[in-house]
C-alpha cells in the first residue's frame, strides 16, 4: 500500500503499477534532481537550499515536499573521531592527507579520472575510493594499486567493506 524508499527508481516503477501505492521519497542530496522529480506523494529532503529551489518548480508545493533532519545511523555519533587512530584501525597510512571518493552506486562519476591525475602528478596522498556495489570499478581500483608506482597510496572499499569510519578518517 505505501513504498518508501531513498532511491527514485522503486517510485518510478510504482507509477507504473496497476494499482498505485502511496508514494514517499527521501532524497538525500542538496538539490532534489529531475530523478526524484517523477510523481510521488510526498518528497522528504534534508537541505533548506534544495527544499526551496525545489519549491520553484511546478511539480512541488508544501503538501508534497517536506524539509526533515537528515537520516543518519545513530552508531555515526559513536565512532572515535581521532584521525590517526581510525586511519591505524583501517590500515591507512597516518600521516598523509586522505580523501575519499564516493563514485556512486553506477560508477559514472569521476573517480577513475581524479585517481589517474593524482598519480599522474605523484602526489603524496590517500585515496580511499568508495566503490560501493560497482565490482568493475573496485577491480581496476585494485589493479591500479597493485601497478602504482607514485606516492599516491589507494585504498579501494567496496560495498561489504564500507564503513562510514573512511569518512570520519579521511581530511576531505
Amino acid at each position: 500500500d505505501v513504498i518508501v524508499a531513498s532511491h527514485w527508481a522503486p517510485i518510478y516503477y510504482a507509477e507504473k503499477m496497476k494499482n498505485k501505492p502511496t508514494t514517499i521519497v527521501y532524497s538525500p542530496d542538496v538539490i532534489v534532481n529531475k530523478l526524484f522529480s517523477y510523481p510521488c506523494n510526498l518528497v522528504l529532503t534534508p537541505v533548506d537550499v534544495g527544499y526551496e529551489k525545489a519549491l520553484k518548480k511546478r511539480r512541488f508545493n508544501e503538501d508534497n515536499l517536506k524539509l526533515v533532519s537528515t537520516c543518519i545511523n545513530s552508531n555515526v555519533f559513536e565512532i572515535d573521531t581521532d584521525k590517526q587512530s581510525l586511519r591505524k584501525e583501517l590500515g591507512i597510512e597516518p600521516n598523509k592527507f586522505t580523501i575519499v571518493l564516493a563514485d556512486g552506486g553506477y560508477g559514472i562519476g569521476k573517480t577513475k579520472r581524479i585517481v589517474k591525475r593524482c598519480i599522474d602528478k605523484n602526489l603524496d596522498i590517500n585515496i580511499v575510493c568508495v566503490c560501493g556495489k560497482n565490482e568493475e570499478m573496485c577491480g581496476y581500483i585494485s589493479e591500479l594499486k597493485k601497478e602504482n608506482k607514485s606516492k599516491v597510496s589507494l585504498y579501494p572499499v567496496s560495498f561489504k567493506d564500507f564503513s562510514v569510519k573512511y569518512i570520519a578518517a579521511s581530511d576531505i
